[in-house]
């Protein structure tokens, strides 16, 4: 963790010139903390409170920011120490950002799926073995079944009463109408096992034992009742020759499964980098929303004391009506200012909690770094040709292009080989026995084998024809979309490039700005107290040096952003 903070602040995040380090180190670093809570939606109108002020303009009640509610509602509210989100700081706001996101959860589950994807496709060169058991009843009734029945004839003679013992009974056959019912009893077991081939063919062993008995009924007579055992032992080959044949085919599945979860994987690598960046710029963001309160409530407290001795001034005399309006106008655009500030830094709050994947009644607190960052040194800038040799090294998204334009060229592949003709190859050997005794039919003494080819040629193959070329338009798209990418990461390097370079130049301009701003309004007060310098100049000195403050603040925390866009462009990891 120590490493970690180390590499996200001082590798990553940058630093500024060294003779742009700022002069003022009254504040300790600790004491740098940005408190934020949420609470109710706050009235606005809650942060003025109206002072009475006695003029002979009549009853002018002046505008002054209410404080409470600025501390209970919107910043430096008290968050406990012990709570888990106090004094955050960014590497923290990183480490809670890299575990509950709900943009990289949800990466990581497509990583899972995809990681399942590659083992689904390799199990199928895996040889497999499935026992197979079956029981099966089958039965047949027949209403007009006729069986032969044998009758005895009477004796010749009138009425058949013969008296002579000469006379012999006669048998006769005839055919009875019945009901027969037929039963045939299956029970099958054995295994079956193969194995898929990266030819794209199969090779398979099935072994299988089968016991059949049959039973016929006559009413209540069984007329028929026989019983068979059937042993077999199998070989199998088929192999496809044409399509459906070959390497490049028979392993298409499992190598577009294994380069989908590389892609996924370099997918998630750049979810945890933008959402690293993410938070690098909103934490950064949000400091410049509170140093610019700070300049408000600097600025407010100025445009009230110059209010307060315009007044003065007008009471004797010395300066016009119009100027105390004026000077009222101002302030009033100081608390107006500060009003949108606060709301901003509420929004910015909710931003860093939807990116840390926490509730947005979370309270937490931020430690502002702000004047650490001014006493840091330069960081060293690569030349354009070293940053483009590095851009082309280091993103992930370039490699991830180049596992697209291998998929596509797996498909392609796939696709033309689907255009040829059907010509397959099959083989199959097989031992056999059957007998009425279950010992006697397992001696598999019968065996019998069949081998051959089959072939089917298409007259119209439109279809297959047709997606064929559109597997040869998706890769000279992804070639050109490669290319495309390129331009653009390296024109991404070269911006990148100029705006730390144009920000380190800006800063040390920017410095020397507000210590000539902060001496030029010492200098006009002192002018107004003694009358050599005029209302107009005092605001304008007042606006130089608020401007001045909120610049460098913001070109502050804008480089630390810039920094980060940087590393990114270049390839290089943020955490």
């Amino acid at each position: 963790m120590k490493y970690f903070t180390m590499a996200l602040l001082a590798l990553f995040l940058g630093t500024v010139p060294s003779d742009v380090a700022a002069q003022d180190q009254s504040k300790p670093l600790d004491s740098g903390i940005i408190r934020l809570e949420p609470g109710e939606l706050p009235d606005y109108s809650d942060l003025l409170l109206k002072g009475g002020v006695e003029t002979e303009l009549g009853d002018n009640y002046m505008m002054t920011l209410n404080t409470d509610v600025i501390t209970s509602n919107i910043i430096f509210a008290e968050v406990p120490s012990d709570s888990t989100y106090a004094e955050m700081s960014l590497s923290d706001l990183v480490d809670v950002a890299l575990v509950k996101n709900y943009d990289v959860i949800l990466q990581k589950y497509a990583v899972r799926i995809s990681q399942s994807n590659a083992r689904g496709a390799n199990a199928n060169f895996i040889p497999f073995l499935d026992l197979v058991g079956e029981a099966r009843y089958s039965g047949n009734r027949d209403e007009n079944a006729t069986r032969t029945a044998t009758v005895a004839a009477p004796a010749s003679g009138l009425g058949g009463l013969g008296n002579s013992d000469d006379d012999e009974e006669r048998v006769t056959t005839v055919e009875v109408p019945t009901t027969r019912e037929t039963r045939t009893r299956t029970l099958q077991g054995g295994f079956e096992s193969g194995v898929n081939l990266p030819t794209g063919g199969n090779f398979g062993l099935n072994g299988m034992m089968t016991q059949t008995e049959n039973k016929s009924e006559d009413g209540s007579f069984i007329i028929d009742r026989t019983r068979m055992y059937n042993s077999s032992l199998e070989l199998v080959f088929a192999q496809p020759l044409l399509r459906g044949g070959g390497l490049d085919v028979g392993t298409a599945d499992l190598r577009r499964a294994r380069l989908e979860d590389l892609s996924t994987e370099l997918g998630l690598r750049i979810q945890l980098r933008d959402t690293v960046r993410s938070v690098i710029n909103a934490y950064f963001q949000l400091l410049q929303t509170a140093q610019q309160l700070d300049v408000s409530s600097d600025a407010i407290e100025e445009r009230l004391r110059f209010l307060e001795e315009t007044r003065t001034k007008y009471d004797v005399g010395r300066v016009a009506e119009s100027e105390i309006l004026r000077a009222e106008i101002q302030y009033l655009t100081e608390l107006e200012t500060a009003i949108n500030r606060l709301r901003q830094l509420d929004d910015q709050r909710e931003s860093v909690l939807i990116l840390l994947g926490l509730p947005l009644e979370t309270p937490i607190s931020f430690i502002d770094i702000t004047e650490e960052l001014a006493t840091r040194g330069r960081v060293d800038i690569p030349d354009y040709q070293s940053a483009l040799a590095e851009m082309l090294s280091g993103r992930p998204e370039l490699l991830r292009q180049d596992l697209t334009m291998k998929q596509t060229m797996i498909d392609q592949r796939v696709a033309r080989n689907d255009v040829l003709p059907q010509l397959d190859l099959d083989a199959r050997y097989g031992m056999l026995d059957s007998d009425e005794d279950y010992e006697h039919s397992r001696g598999i003494e019968n065996n019998d084998w069949t081998a051959g080819l089959s072939l089917r040629f298409p007259l119209q193959n439109i279809a297959r024809r047709e997606a064929a070329k559109r597997a040869s338009l998706r890769v000279e798209q992804e070639v050109t979309r490669r290319e495309q990418l390129e331009r653009n990461l390296s024109q991404e390097v070269l911006s990148s490039l100029r705006s730390v370079l144009a920000t380190e130049a800006q800063l040390t301009l920017l410095r020397k700005n507000v210590e000539q701003a902060r001496r030029n309004l010492e200098l006009i007060n002192g002018s107004f107290d003694v009358g050599f310098a005029s209302v107009t100049e005092v605001r304008l000195a007042q606006d130089d040096l608020f401007n001045s403050e909120t610049r460098y603040n913001n070109a502050l925390l804008n480089y630390q952003i810039q920094l980060a866009a940087l590393y990114l462009a270049l390839g290089r990891p943020l955490f």
